[in-house]
């Protein structure tokens, strides 16, 4: 076996990309969105990154060959420094470590710094290929089922909506605050770099601003003194939910207001018709991946880097 990264065929491209974007729309990610709606928004990532037309300079659909007979294809896609590997579709799993080292070796020759990719939990080409490889973990997507039975009373924690000069304050810093901890996830973005990717999130999340529907920036309440405790920020459509931001006021910390305030979003939520709820953890933040499983959180996706040291 011989195993090469060809181009894939001008002629493959369209059927190999429909293959694409039903993958994407067929990703647990997209639970609680109607089919069509799913294929619609997989459909705009990939007019925006692989356009019909073909791939953009500097964009690579790859064809894996072994010895004249198609085992397999992937995309190569450049982003913020570093590329993104997507797509991977194997005949055969146990060629993930072989294609992997292709990769890295195309990439080092081109000064590539750093290699990621998205493993979607249960994906067996894609786990292999991460598998003993030396890849940090950079965030994980995990769900929590809302069609099972809710969190027990008791957290001792109400909402309310935050005031429009809540708002202010905490749009304000969040920015700065998201990308601070997107450094710390992936220390190979510069400053820069990770503001314009907070920015990009941030404009992406709310579009029309505050008007932009489905978004609730609430304010956690001791429910008994009606003292602040902290924030969450969710978002729902259809009947998906998904925190986009918890957090415990400083001097309320170490309290057990995070999981307070987690079960508050769960029973908000539940009462809106939501039937999955989403979040993303960064990848060093073990305190609330812990926490998130403790509560029932499921892990479907996660984003890993691999550095790239020159040879």
């Amino acid at each position: 076996m011989a195993l090469t990264l060809e181009p894939l065929p001008a002629d493959e491209y369209a059927e190999w990309r429909e293959g694409a974007i039903a993958s994407r729309a067929a990703s647990p990610r997209s639970r609680g969105i109607p089919e069509a709606l799913a294929a619609q928004r997989a459909r705009e990532v990939f007019d925006r990154l692989l356009p019909a037309s073909g791939p953009p300079e500097g964009t690579e659909v790859l064809a894996v060959d072994d010895d004249g007979r198609r085992a397999g294809s992937l995309f190569l896609l450049p982003t913020h420094g570093s590329v993104q590997l997507g797509d991977l579709r194997l005949a055969e799993p146990a060629d993930a470590p072989a294609v992997r080292d292709l990769v890295v070796e195309r990439l080092r020759h081109r000064g590539v710094g750093t290699l990621g990719i998205g493993v979607t939990t249960g994906d067996p080409a894609a786990e292999a290929l991460v598998d003993g490889a030396g890849f940090e973990l950079v965030a994980t997507q995990m769900q929590l089922d809302l069609t099972t039975a809710p969190p027990p009373a008791g957290s001792g924690l109400t909402v309310r909506p935050m005031t429009p000069a809540e708002v202010s304050a905490y749009l304000a810093n969040t920015v700065e605050t998201f990308a601070d901890e997107t450094m710390s996830a992936d220390p190979s973005l510069t400053r820069e770099a990770a503001l314009a990717s907070s920015r990009e999130v941030h404009e992406g999340l709310l579009p029309q601003g505050l008007d932009t529907p489905g978004h609730d920036l609430l304010v956690g309440l001791e429910a008994t003194t009606g003292r602040r405790v902290g924030i969450t920020w969710l978002f729902h459509e259809e009947r998906a939910g998904f925190v986009y931001d918890v957090e415990v006021d400083e001097a309320e910390r170490g309290k057990g207001h995070g999981r307070g305030l987690m079960e508050a979003a769960d029973r908000h939520l539940r009462g809106l018709g939501m039937e999955v709820l989403g979040l993303n953890v960064f990848g060093h933040n073990h305190v609330a991946h812990g926490l998130y499983t403790a509560l029932g959180y499921a892990v479907v996706d996660r984003n890993l880097n691999l550095a790239l040291s020159p040879r």
